[in-house]
């Protein structure tokens, strides 16, 4: 299953759902939402999503850079690069490829009549076609039983969790925010994410704490 993006798009032509209004709802009008990272507070790194149309369907490039800094030493690296392609409410490819320090990570997932296909460092496997991947960006999240982490493959059981209505502040607005919490159950790595959506199902804001209990924060510039 090692094909372009290009390819990946053609194969998703063949799965033929109609689009929604959901798709549009959480696309820039500039095509682009970027979040600075924060650890512990401090700026280390930044996500960006990028939105775009082609033939009827929504691809959606992903890229992520962050290092952990000590002086002039960097003590840990992450890079993150992924291509999703969604046909309505529906993800339909998705291609994504991590470097954690000496560690890489490539994940693949293809729709099919059947189900999904998952294939994580050149070992596939069949999923149902129910499961979406951990892209937070994606509001669907919440509505999601089983979610992929894409940076490593793990098929996750997920809970949402209404934690409240909030107001987020970000560097240009104070912004009304819905705040929700996804818990995976039964994970040998405990995962769990909040988040906050505007009133156009926008990601806003993130906050989980890492493996070394940091607090990672992303904020919406």
């Amino acid at each position: 299953m090692q094909k372009t993006i290009a390819c990946l798009i053609s194969l998703a032509a063949a799965v033929t759902i109609a689009a929604t209004a959901w798709a549009g709802r959480i696309e820039p009008r500039d095509g682009t939402l970027t979040y600075t990272m924060l650890r512990d507070g401090d700026p280390f790194g930044t996500f960006t999503c990028r939105f775009k149309n082609e033939n009827g369907r929504l691809v959606v490039e992903l890229r992520e850079r962050s290092a952990v800094k000590f002086a002039v030493f960097t003590l840990r690296r992450h890079e993150y690069d992924a291509t999703e392609v969604w046909q309505g409410d529906r993800i339909v490819a998705m291609r994504a490829h991590t470097r954690d320090d000496s560690v890489f990570h490539l994940v693949e997932l293809q729709a099919h009549e059947s189900g999904m296909t998952l294939e994580v460092d050149g070992r596939a496997r069949d999923l149902k076609s129910d499961v979406l991947p951990a892209s937070l960006w994606n509001r669907r999240n919440l509505e999601a039983r089983t979610l992929i982490d894409p940076r490593d493959g793990t098929a996750m059981h997920v809970t949402a969790t209404l934690i409240g209505e909030e107001v987020v502040e970000l560097p240009a607005a104070k912004v009304p925010a819905s705040h929700y919490r996804l818990t995976a159950e039964g994970s040998g790595n405990p995962w769990s994410r909040e988040v906050w959506y505007d009133a156009n199902d926008r990601l806003v804001k993130v906050r989980y704490t890492d493996a070394g209990a940091s607090m990672i924060e992303y904020h919406l510039r």
